[in-house]
């Protein structure tokens, strides 16, 4: 059985994985900084962490599938497209239930709120995992750093976001496109120095998200357990199958 297949779509490389017992379900991966894929290889194949929460997601029989996306996308139009394409790929090549369970780490949750918008009643779950809730959030923290903060803006621009200028002069978006009716659950890792300012934010979405009934969960993870995000996952993914 073939457990694994590369291909192209508009020029950048993809992957399924294939589990030995499918379930039936998929689950779309939107990767952090530095997430990649190519020919032969993914970052989810080579990370040893990421490896391990892949074999938990094929053991319990999930059809795991991304994309490169163009490298670090920040949230572009482009990005999100091609993860549409993928999506719309995937369900017309493989026989999977059309409604995905959607993972998305670091700056991948940036494509979640219009993503999710496109797709629809096609999302299940969303999981986010240490999540970026905003472009300006990331500008902001690199700011100290300054070498990561040019290397930051440089890869903003290669995206079509915005100039320096235009992008110190972008207002917030509102927080409410956070609002949509699929769960949402948070996985935050607590570590550096930024956790009270991310804590903030995130009450902020589970507020305006209950006032709009939407169901919404935040893990909180030390360091040393996140090797319980993997499982945590699953369980959210197994409460939400039957619906």
């Amino acid at each position: 059985m073939v457990k694994q297949r590369f291909f192209q779509l508009d020029t950048e490389w993809n992957v399924i994985h294939y589990p030995e017992k499918p379930n039936g379900f998929g689950v779309l991966i939107l990767g952090g900084e530095g997430h990649f894929v190519e020919e032969k290889n993914s970052y989810w194949i080579q990370h040893f962490g990421r490896n391990i929460w892949l074999k938990a997601l094929l053991d319990a029989g999930y059809t795991v599938f991304y994309s490169n996306l163009y490298g670090n996308h920040w949230g572009s139009v482009k990005a999100r497209e091609l993860a549409e394409n993928l999506y719309h790929y995937v369900i017309r090549h493989e026989i999977l239930n059309e409604r995905i369970h959607i993972i998305a780490e670091g700056m991948g949750a940036l494509l979640i709120p219009e993503f999710v918008k496109a797709l629809d009643k096609n999302i299940r779950t969303v999981c986010v995992i240490n999540p970026y809730f905003s472009l300006r959030e990331k500008i902001d923290e690199e700011k100290e750093q300054l070498f990561f903060y040019k290397k930051l803006l440089h890869e903003v621009k290669m995206a079509n976001l915005g100039s320096p200028e235009q992008l110190q002069n972008q207002t917030e978006k509102p927080i409410q496109i956070w609002v949509f009716p699929q769960i949402l659950s948070i996985f935050y890792v607590m570590e550096g120095n930024r956790t009270s300012s991310k804590k903030r934010i995130m009450e902020e979405i589970v507020d305006v998200r209950k006032e709009k009934q939407s169901h919404t969960l935040i893990h909180y993870i030390l360091p040393e357990r996140r090797n319980l995000i993997a499982s945590l996952i699953l369980r959210t993914f197994k409460n939400h199958e039957d619906l």
